[in-house]
């Protein structure tokens, strides 16, 4: 369900301080998630240099965004996806209308995806005969409370076990217990349902890499891969600048989000869809429409003060740390986005300071937004120039114009100042007492409603400093003289807006400055020379452009001030910095680093000397589960494993063996899947599953218990050694879909009660063997 608002957010906000539970769950799960990521980031070491890498390719992409969107989209239809282009909300909702009507659509299933609700998409399906159903834990939760997330990571933060078990209850029609672990299993046996009878699926896309036309959507519980998997007609929905230009620049994101998000290392599954599946695949998508949407996005482009606003990568660190959203929650904000991003998001794409103005003041300017981002985006500045354009512009309050014009014209003269001082003293004296003023007077009652504001004293500053014997005057420390002039040579420039411009043009030069305020990594100021030329992907036949796309990338380059897709004539930095780079672990660590990591998230993991032992172990564990219905991928390497001697009594199943089997039900009546890694990285704890017609990927999805079997030497350090060679196979070498799975499938979306199991295995075995 999407948010409409209703009164003001002071309105909004004191509705949510009188609710106690709302305040202590938002309090605790900001909390938790804020230690998670501040730890996360001291674990890995190098954070400003990784932020300060992400925010370079952000700025790197958004500078040239009708480029890479080009590149894409032609990647994306080689692939055999189709591409749509919206420049408004009406677009997007009449594309995805037109597409479930032409496949006589009933059900949607819907993995989260805050652009939807954004859209108001499923109100715009309802209007047709279609049945919208959230599949997210969280999401789900709440659309049978008929509300709207509360907030973007975890959306049902504001309900506790109680509530959940009577939504929950109703929907079952009988009495559910309020224990997470019943609560999660009937969500995952309703949706499985749901899943397997679904006529599309719904997804949004944390970003799309450029030059391999592939979707990447990053998700803990496996409904995404759901889905993407199941039905046979997939509809991604992509904000127009959630993209990267290469696998290597994923990396930095994949290191940036989760930890920023959650605090994990990665979450349980990323999934790389390229295309819908190949002519000998048995699953995924017949059809995968992918609607690219601007809705306001595009009002950023070529703003020197708001432009850096399109680098966000949705994880919610700002609202963790922001005081203001610990306090009051999601709702009172009023709109889709809440806290420091939604206060300037929702005015920017709405282009509308006079309706949106009051949510730029819920805000105290500290600045915790901006240590948070993970890209650094100043955000605490942006608040600050939505509240200069508001008074600047003719829905400014008059009120407080000319209170703004009698406080200049006070300060203009040290006599009206002391005046006006002396008439404060008298008038204070009626006001309050002990030192504290507490009368609630005018525009002061409500700061005054919660604090004391201190009486003006006896003597102010400027009377002491005349008596005081201040000596010989020192010269000022040169360091500090220096500051000082460049924050004045900034301010003359136009503040940060001018820090963000000049960035722009140097990132199209191909140099990438220091972030604002931040001491460059030694590995980001490598001579110029030296820099990582842009790599030429892979470029498809060209075709005949559509409209929409052709008119969607003129104007994003009319914004941008430069002619339509216009190539960058080269990249400062691509990928993960040097050093991280050079990072290798000799063989034996990394296989114990993998099994620590992976055990962490929940996850089992066994080493053995051959297939022979790897089959010894399945069949125990197996037996100990009591799974007798297993289903094995197609490869030789798992048909060594001679499965059929080791377990003689259990019913053992080759994925697409007999082309008339529906293979997707098969994998959703096996007790336990077995496939076959491609790779490993051993830093995150994460399995890499590339899927073929042999390899379906409902194997590792579907059944309850999944055994990975994984040979000793596809285990690598970093996932940047995996990207690298689908950055080099190009387009034509992706399989439909890549995914890394790091655990168990798991959700917290329960009053921050994990649970592990959701929509994914949650029993999973990785066999190291040799």
């Amino acid at each position: 369900m999407s948010l409409d608002s209703h009164g003001t957010v002071k309105e909004r906000a004191e509705a949510a301080l009188e609710d106690d539970f709302l305040r202590q769950a938002v309090r605790f799960t900001t909390e938790r998630l804020r230690a998670g990521r501040r730890q996360a980031a001291e674990e890995h070491g190098n954070w400003e240099a990784w932020r300060e890498r992400g925010r370079q390719i952000r700025l790197h992409t958004i500078a040239h965004l009708d480029y890479y969107l080009n590149l894409f989209a032609e990647n994306a239809r080689a692939n055999g996806a189709q591409v749509h282009f919206a420049r408004t909300a009406e677009e997007a909702v009449r594309i995805v209308q037109e597409i479930a009507r032409r496949v006589q659509a009933k059900t949607v299933v819907k993995s989260k995806s805050m652009v939807t609700e954004e859209l108001h998409l499923n109100q715009a399906l309802k209007e047709i005969g279609v049945k919208a159903i959230e599949t997210d834990l969280g999401e789900y939760i709440i659309q049978l409370a008929g509300e709207a997330p509360s907030h973007i990571i975890i959306p049902a933060i504001h309900k506790n076990k109680g509530q959940i078990a009577e939504l929950l209850s109703e929907e079952a029609g009988e009495r559910l217990p309020p224990d997470t672990k019943v609560l999660a299993g009937f969500a995952r046996k309703r949706l499985r349902e749901e899943f397997l009878g679904a006529d599309i699926g719904m997804t949004g896309c944390n970003f799309a890499v450029a030059e391999t036309g592939s979707i990447c959507i990053f998700e803990n519980e496996g409904n995404a891969r759901m889905v993407s998997t199941v039905p046979k007609v997939q509809i991604t929905l992509m904000g127009m600048e959630r993209i990267v230009p290469s696998w290597a620049d994923l990396e930095v994101m994949a290191t940036l989000l989760p930890r920023s998000a959650t605090g994990q290392k990665l979450t349980v599954y990323l999934s790389g869809i390229s295309g819908p599946r190949r002519p000998e695949d048995a699953d995924g998508p017949e059809e995968l429409h992918i609607v690219i949407v601007d809705n306001g996005r595009s009002n950023q482009l070529g703003d020197p003060e708001f432009q850096e606003l399109l680098n966000c990568i949705r994880c919610g660190a700002c609202l963790n740390v922001c005081p203001v959203y610990r306090h009051i929650g999601g709702h009172a904000y009023g709109s889709t986005y809440s806290g420091p991003i939604g206060a300037v998001l929702t005015p920017a794409l709405k282009a509308n300071v006079a309706e949106w103005d009051d949510i730029a003041n819920a805000s105290s300017l500290c600045g915790a937004c901006w240590e948070a981002c993970p890209v650094k985006i100043p955000l605490h500045d942006m608040l600050v120039f939505l509240r200069r354009r508001k008074a600047e512009s003719p829905h400014r309050d008059m009120a407080e114009a000319a209170a703004m014009k009698a406080y200049g014209l006070m300060m203009a003269k040290p006599g009206r100042l002391s005046a006006a001082l002396k008439l404060a003293r008298f008038g204070q004296r009626f006001a309050g007492r002990d030192g504290e003023i507490r009368a609630r007077i005018g525009p002061l009652g409500g700061w005054i409603k919660h604090r004391a504001l201190p009486m003006v004293p006896n003597e102010s500053f400027r009377d002491r400093w005349k008596t005081l014997h201040t000596g010989e005057a020192k010269p000022l420390d040169p360091a500090v003289e220096e500051r000082l002039r460049a924050v004045l040579a900034e301010r003359a420039g136009g503040g940060h807006a001018a820090g963000a411009a000049a960035d722009g043009l140097a990132a199209q030069a191909g140099v990438q400055p220091a972030a604002h305020g931040q001491t460059p990594d030694p590995a980001q100021t490598q001579d110029h020379a030296q820099a990582h030329a842009v790599t030429r992907a892979e470029s498809p036949e060209p075709s005949p452009m559509p409209d929409d796309q052709r008119a969607m990338l003129g104007h994003i380059a009319a914004k941008l001030g430069r002619p339509p897709r216009t190539a960058p004539a080269g990249r400062a930095h691509r990928g993960a910095p040097d050093f991280w780079r050079a990072f290798a672990l000799p063989p034996e660590e990394r296989r114990e680093r993998f099994a620590a990591n992976f055990q962490a998230a929940g996850g089992h993991v066994a080493s053995v000397p051959d297939l022979h032992a790897a089959s010894r172990y399945i069949a125990e564990q197996a037996a100990a589960r009591g799974a007798s219905r297993l289903l094995m991928q197609d490869a030789p390497e798992l048909a060594g494993l001679k499965l059929d001697s080791a377990m003689p009594d259990a019913c053992i199943s080759v994925w697409n063996r007999d082309p008339d089997t529906d293979w997707i039900a098969e994998a959703a009546g096996a007790d336990a899947g077995i496939v076959l890694a491609d790779y490993a990285a051993a830093y995150t704890g994460t399995v890499a599953l590339l899927s073929s017609g042999e390899r379906g990927r409902s194997v590792s999805l579907l059944p309850p218990v999944l055994f990975i079997v994984l040979p000793a030497d596809r285990l690598r350090t970093r996932l940047g050694e995996i990207f690298a060679g689908f950055d080099e196979g190009g387009r034509s070498a992706m399989p439909a879909g890549v995914h890394l799975v790091s655990g168990p499938s798991r959700s917290a979306d329960i009053e921050n009660d994990l649970t592990i199991g959701v929509h994914g295995p949650g029993d999973v075995h990785v066999i190291i063997v040799g």
